[in-house]
Formats: C-alpha cells, sequence, structure tokens
C-alpha cells in the first residue's frame, strides 16, 4: 500500500511516520505490478527513487511483487514490532525489582513439550532471544504471565498497557493458525483499534512503517493462508543446510542449486539392505537382453529348445541376460 508519510517533529525528525490518523483520513489505493514498472521506467542518473521504487527485477515477471511478495510475520511481528513491546515494556517492569523475579520465575516453571527446542529465560536478556523464543513467549506464555503479574504485583505494570496489547495479541493469534477462513473477516477492528492507540501509549516517533504494515497482515492471509504457513521459520531453519552448499564468496547462488540437485537425487534413490548379500541364487531381471540378436537368432534358438525338450515353448517364455550367486553375476 503506499500511504500519506512525514517526518517525525523537531528534535528528532529521523523518522518517517506512517500515522494511523491520517491513512484512515485518506486511504490510500493498492499499489499494482504496473504501476511499479511504470516507475521503474523513469529512474535515470537523476531519479534514483521513484514513490520508493529503485530499480526494475526480472522477478517481476513471474511474480507480482504487491500481491505474491508477502509480510513475514517472522521479522515483521516478532523480531521488530514485539521486540520493541518488550524493550518499552522492560523499561517499565525493571523499576520493581520483584517484578523481575516473579516474570523469571514462572518462565522457569513452564514445562514445554518436547518440540519446544529454544526456550525463553531471563526476561531481562530479552534482546538476546531467538525469533523461535519470541514466538514462543507471544503466542503461548505473554498473555498468562502479565494477567499473573497484575494480580500479584497491580502497580508495576500499567492495565492499560495490558489491555491495549491484548488486541494485538487476538489478531495474531487468530491469523497465525486459522481453523476458519471466516474468522479473518473479524480481525481488522482489533488492529485498527490498536494501531488508532499506538502513538497515545508509545513515543510518536515509533509509528512507523513496521508499525503501519500490521494492518495488512489480515488481508494478506486471505490471500495466502495462515502466517504461519508463509513465515520465514522453514527457510531459516534450512540456513545452516544451505550454508555447507557453497564455499568462498563466488556464484553462492549457483552452487547451492547445483548441490541441492545432486543431493536431493542422491536422496531419494532407493537403498535396499540385504542381510543375503553373499547367499542369494536368482536371475536377475533387467533390460539388457539386446532384442536385435534375439530376433537373428530366434529360429535357431527355437529348434535347439525343440531338441532339448521335445516341444516349442509358448508365448510367456521370458529370456533373461542373467544369473546372480552371491556376489558372483
Amino acid at each position: 500500500m503506499q500511504s500519506a508519510w512525514r517526518r517525525c517533529p523537531p528534535p528528532c525528525s529521523k523518522h518517517t511516520l506512517y500515522q494511523w490518523q491520517h491513512f484512515i483520513e485518506k486511504p490510500q489505493q493498492q499499489r499494482t505490478q504496473t504501476n511499479i514498472n511504470l516507475c521503474a521506467k523513469k529512474l535515470d542518473a537523476v531519479n534514483k527513487n521513484v514513490l520508493g521504487v529503485i530499480g526494475s527485477t526480472p522477478l517481476s515477471s513471474i511474480l507480482s511483487i504487491p500481491l505474491q511478495s508477502t509480510f513475514d510475520y517472522f521479522h515483521l511481528v516478532l523480531e521488530i514490532h514485539f521486540r520493541f513491546l518488550l524493550s518499552e515494556w522492560h523499561n517499565i517492569i525493571k523499576q520493581n525489582p520483584k517484578a523481575i523475579i516473579f516474570i523469571n520465575e514462572f518462565i522457569n516453571e513452564i514445562k514445554y513439550p518436547h518440540s519446544f527446542n529454544r526456550r525463553p529465560t531471563d526476561f531481562s536478556n530479552f534482546h538476546k532471544w531467538k525469533a523461535s523464543e519470541l514466538r514462543s513467549f507471544m503466542l503461548y506464555i505473554i498473555m498468562p504471565l502479565l494477567i499473573k503479574l497484575r494480580l500479584n504485583i497491580p502497580n508495576c505494570f500499567p492495565e492499560v498497557f495490558l489491555s491495549h496489547f491484548l488486541l494485538l495479541y487476538v489478531y495474531v493469534r487468530v491469523l497465525h493458525n486459522l481453523t476458519d477462513l471466516g474468522d479473518v473477516l473479524n480481525m481488522p477492528m482489533f488492529i485498527h483499534f490498536y494501531l488508532s492507540k499506538f502513538s497515545s501509549l508509545y513515543d510518536q516517533c515509533k509509528e512507523l512503517y513496521s508499525v503501519h504494515a500490521l494492518v495488512h497482515l489480515w488481508q494478506q492471509v486471505q490471500q495466502h493462508g495462515s502466517l504461519a504457513f508463509h513465515s520465514l521459520f522453514a527457510s531459516e531453519s534450512a540456513l545452516q543446510v544451505f550454508e555447507k552448499l557453497s564455499h568462498g564468496s563466488v556464484f553462492l547462488g549457483e552452487q547451492i542449486s547445483y548441490w541441492w540437485c545432486v543431493f536431493q537425487q542422491l536422496h531419494y534413490k532407493h537403498v535396499h539392505y540385504s542381510p543375503s548379500l553373499f547367499t542369494v541364487d536368482e536371475i536377475i531381471e533387467d533390460n539388457f537382453i539386446d532384442l536385435n540378436n534375439l530376433a537373428r537368432y530366434r529360429q535357431e534358438f527355437d529348434l535347439s529348445f525343440n531338441q532339448k525338450f521335445g516341444q516349442f515353448h509358448d508365448s510367456s517364455f521370458k529370456y533373461y541376460s542373467r544369473y546372480k550367486a552371491g556376489l558372483i553375476t
């Protein structure tokens, strides 16, 4: 989406803001591939950036950039927005050391399923958490933790932050793994209200595009399915494998593609384990018979067969080229 933007007010003036108020007052039309292509044609030595387009790519001939390139909730929601929220909350909660101790004890007492390989620990080190730890913390831990924290230490965390975050929590939890596509239509009101109150609770300079982009996730889910199924979690998990498929710094993509194809072919070969490797005694069925030679000597073979067995063979007669006895063929 194209959106009205402006710089944050002095003394900062460093950030490009995507304010919810301006977006609602003047909704922008959705960008199209045609629009992006036209902007790319206007690029030259002077105009190096035309409405956010800085170049053309051959990918646009097979992939619609506005429609088929999705926001990755791995980075957008967890690594950027949720980590920012944790930073703001930590600055508030750390004023009460008992609250930090309470949170850490709550986290350490959790009994995780065996499939949770990474588990968040020490709330004060949230900035070091991996994306999978942030995912576990946001989707499964944060709400019961904050509610229990409010009940046990009421004044350490303002209720308004909890109520506000609940809107985002419902929004992301529903879109993360849908059970009914009809639920998507109920999601806009949650994120709209969340964004409308965001600048009143947090620094106005933080109303960036990474915050604004949250409003489009429900539309993305309508087109591409649940967030869990088109995030970068799967590919990020495979980076270590891809890294081993290339060396140096030249033609990395070509190297990875080549060795990936080789390994895939090897992987799909059927492997047979034979405990009777040295004792097997059998005729080998293969396609090594030379049919031309077979036709050339068929008459002589039929006569020899008749002389030996006193009859001619029928149509079910089969020919084999090899016989195997142990390792001898």
